[in-house]
């Protein structure tokens, strides 16, 4: 699979790069240009290829809810919920090194001594929750969001991504408010 991402491609650019073989878009709306009247750029092109999965970050910093909502609108089941999580996700720290780089977790951003962002501390329980309680998408959806979408992306929904005889179930259970009282089990059944 090839993805694009964090590009300052040009619409016509990206829509090459789609006839060459791109399937998949890294991050929807970060590090990419502004959709303008007059150019949309890779985030415009995504949004107007309807065969063209791509990942976005649902922590509400990276990308706004808002367009988060549009962004469903407009993929659909080609929407995957990813989480760009980093060391601070479900930990306690306030830095740490990535890329050589260090990181400071601050204020729910991981951010460079620049203010760059460089990952995230989102988990993907607290992703179902922001897309749930903060996007108005029903859970269901979210879930499919997070496990069907993605597998169908990379082309193992034979193996992954629903549950069914001969395929691997990877479960997790939650409560009513998004808690999760355990940890996560992994079961392959013929």
């Amino acid at each position: 699979m090839v993805s694009a991402g964090h590009s300052n491609a040009t619409l016509k650019e990206a829509k090459a790069g789609f006839r060459a073989g791109i399937t998949f878009a890294t991050h929807l709306y970060n590090a990419m240009p502004y959709i303008t009247g007059r150019e949309p750029g890779l985030a415009g092109a995504i949004l107007d290829e309807a065969d063209i999965y791509c990942g976005i970050i649902a922590d509400g910093l990276h990308v706004d809810y808002a367009n988060i909502r549009n962004a469903n609108r407009l993929k659909g089941d080609k929407l995957c919920l990813v989480t760009d999580a980093t060391a601070p996700a479900g930990a306690n720290i306030e830095q740490f090194i990535f890329a050589g780089k260090t990181i400071y977790y601050r204020n729910g951003l991981c951010v460079d001594e620049n203010g760059t962002l460089s990952g995230s501390s989102l988990t993907m329980i607290e992703g179902v929750r922001n897309l749930v309680e903060h996007c108005g998408i029903a859970l269901d959806e979210v879930l499919r969001m997070a496990t069907l979408y993605p597998a169908r992306a990379i082309g193992v929904e034979k193996r992954l991504g629903t549950l069914a005889a001969g395929k691997v179930a990877n479960l997790t259970a939650f409560t009513p408010d998004f808690k999760s009282p355990g940890p996560s089990l992994t079961v392959t059944r013929s």
